[in-house]
Parts: structure tokens; C-alpha cells; sequence
């Protein structure tokens, strides 16, 4: 479970810098249900999956795709949707 926050964590800060350009932390808890939602498409997907008689192994491959712009598209428009007060901010801490 540690091994799980520490990664989530490390992936608010990568994504939100490398890919939304933002250094705001208290978008945190955004972050975290964004990865709920994620995890919950996965584990019902697999499930699904499974009731068809696809191992579950395959069934993550086929999620994995679907399930990373799902990712994306949530922590575009609930995460790291920047007004541009936010820009400004951003601006200022990195200056």
C-alpha cells in the first residue's frame, strides 16, 4: 500500500509538471480520486473480462490503452484544468 501512495504521488508531480505544466499541490486530492476512477474502470473491466472467460492478464492488456486516455481526459478536465489565474501562479513560482 505504501509502494501504491508513493508511486501515486511521484505520478502527481511528474504528470503535472512534464505534461500539464503545474506546480499546484493542492490539486492532490483531485489526483487521487482521478486514480480511484481509473482503478475502478480496470477492476471492472478485468471483471467483466473474466466472466467471458479471458484471463486476466489479457484482459489488463486490452484495458491498458482505454484506461490511460480515460487517465488523461479526467485529469485534464477535473485535475489540471488551468485558468488563467493558474498560469499566472505557475508562472510566478517557476520564475
Amino acid at each position: 500500500m505504501l509502494g501504491t501512495i508513493g508511486g501515486i504521488l511521484f505520478n502527481f508531480k511528474s504528470v503535472g509538471v512534464i505534461v500539464f505544466k503545474s506546480h499546484n499541490n493542492a490539486l492532490i486530492f483531485r489526483f487521487f480520486a482521478v486514480y480511484g476512477v481509473v482503478y475502478l474502470f480496470n477492476l471492472t473491466g478485468i471483471k467483466i473480462f473474466a466472466d467471458y472467460g479471458i484471463g486476466s492478464y489479457i484482459a489488463g492488456a486490452i484495458l491498458v490503452l482505454p484506461a490511460a486516455a480515460i487517465g488523461y481526459l479526467l485529469n485534464k478536465k477535473f485535475v489540471f484544468n488551468r485558468t488563467p489565474i493558474d498560469i499566472k501562479e505557475d508562472e510566478h513560482i517557476s520564475a
